[in-house]
């Protein structure tokens, strides 16, 4: 079988200048996350979850905001999603429905959060490096 044979699928998620960095696949969940300061018509910035579909086709499956400033890419540990904000939050949300679970205040943050079995670290622009065990 061939790639170009398909199935594939283009969302216009975002001007491409304000995507950043790499996604990051959750394979329990079957979602890919990624971030973006600026949205494209029906879809707007922050966190975006995509579930991807037994046909291949993605749909967004929720977004939550992160500021207007660029944020890291995320980090994804168990059913967590982990994203260091340009606002200066290390911030996790549930990753299957994108509730909120935790902010914690760690200075600038643009580098992916780094997940050791149930711990997730944030270094920072300011050189701190900060280490949290989720429960």
């Amino acid at each position: 079988a061939e790639l170009s044979a398909g199935p594939y699928q283009r969302l216009a998620l975002a001007a491409p200048e304000t995507l950043f960095g790499l996604p990051a696949f959750d394979p329990a969940g079957n979602r890919l996350f990624l971030t973006t300061t600026a949205g494209s018509g029906r879809y707007r910035s922050g966190l975006q979850a995509l579930a991807l579909g037994s046909d291949c086709r993605a749909r967004v499956s929720w977004t939550r905001p992160l500021g207007s400033l660029l944020s890291s890419v995320p980090t994804v540990l168990n059913d967590v999603v982990a994203v260091g904000t340009g606002t200066g939050r290390l911030r996790l949300f549930r990753s299957s429905d994108g509730a909120p679970l935790a902010s914690f205040a760690v200075g600038t943050a643009f580098d992916a959060p780094i997940a050791v079995g149930r711990d997730v670290a944030s270094a920072t622009w300011g050189r701190r490096f900060s280490v949290f065990r989720l429960p």
